[in-house]
């Protein structure tokens, strides 16, 4: 399984970091926690 880290900033200088596991599916799964909060 290949893994691939990114990252996404928004306006508010904010980043959703994640990694992506790249099964080789066409399918997608998005996995989210502390939704609605920061650290």
């Amino acid at each position: 399984v290949q893994q691939k880290k990114f990252l996404i900033p928004n306006k508010n200088g904010h980043i959703l970091a994640g990694v992506l596991h790249d099964v080789g599916s066409g399918r997608l799964a998005v996995l989210c926690h502390g939704f609605r909060s920061n650290k």
